[in-house]
């Protein structure tokens, strides 16, 4: 069996996007005005999900029981490096799952990734597949203590994959950020930004509890786990430009890239600024 990282609602959304939203027919700016710095993260990452999942049904699906997350890898920290690499994993038995995730990316960490510069908007997802990661791995032993009183191996051995985790953390920023932004639920059906977000949380919480009363391959703790990840980042302030290593080679802040460096400036002037997430916020 194997446990799958999907959003539940990935089959049905995409931006209202319309002929007077087209840049030549406008002149107001959207989240999804395109990005002008040409090396998008967003294709960069698209491109080796694609890649990893062709090299994956090549082998047979072996890159799974090699880099997937489990609960035994808690007990092996040597594996500890799956907490990363599980998120660029999908089932090749279901190219559904890659492509919604890749769809969901790409639609929602545009805006993102402009609003916060490519190489923030790069280490905002891979920490968040690492939040995922460590609660995908934690999240099985602790149900098997719970209902066996041991690890047991029939439930920790069950390896989660996939990018859902750190695509729905992204889809949260998207909601923070561009809260009154319309997208159509279920293609049809136009919500606010920030009422997707919500309705999908608290989905993924039903559902983590079994409240449905269906068993489910999806693992829903690594989806609140990316929602949580990417709420705290957004009402917390935070910023990972620290772990940018050009800077550790003597690089100041005036050579990280323009929209990033102004990110960072902006921060350290307000650093108690208020910003809300939710349907008053602007």
């Amino acid at each position: 069996s194997l446990v799958l990282a999907t959003p539940i609602f990935c089959d049905g959304l995409i931006a209202r996007m319309g002929l007077n939203e087209r840049d030549y027919s406008r002149t107001e700016r959207t989240p999804w005005d395109r990005i002008e710095n040409p090396l998008s993260m967003i294709k960069i990452l698209v491109g080796i999900n694609v890649a990893v999942f062709l090299v994956d049904i090549v082998l047979g699906d072996q890159l799974i029981h090699w880099f997937g997350i489990s609960g035994q890898s808690l007990l092996r920290p040597w594996l500890w490096f799956q907490t990363l690499t599980y998120g660029f994993l999908h089932n090749t038995e279901d190219i559904l799952h890659i492509l919604f995730n890749m769809f969901l990316l790409f639609v929602f960490g545009r805006p993102v990734e402009q609003r916060l510069g490519g190489q923030e908007f790069l280490r905002f997802y891979l920490i968040a597949v690492i939040a995922g990661g460590i609660v995908g791995m934690l999240y099985p032993c602790a149900i098997s203590l719970f209902h066996t009183g041991q690890l047991s191996p029939e439930i920790i051995g069950v390896p989660t994959i996939g990018a859902s985790g750190a695509v729905i953390a992204v889809m949260v920023l998207f909601a923070c950020y561009f809260p009154h932004q319309e997208v159509l639920f279920m293609f049809v059906f136009p919500v606010k930004a920030w009422v997707l977000a919500t309705v999908l949380v608290l989905f993924d919480l039903i559902s983590a509890f079994g409240l449905f009363g269906s068993a489910s391959s999806t693992a829903f703790e690594v989806h609140l786990a990316g929602a949580l990840f990417g709420f705290l980042y957004y009402q917390l302030q935070w910023s990972f430009h620290w772990l940018d290593f050009r800077r550790v080679q003597g690089r100041n802040e005036d050579e990280i890239a323009p929209c990033e460096a102004e990110i960072a400036r902006s921060r350290q002037k307000n650093p108690n600024g208020s910003r809300g997430c939710g349907p008053n916020s602007g």
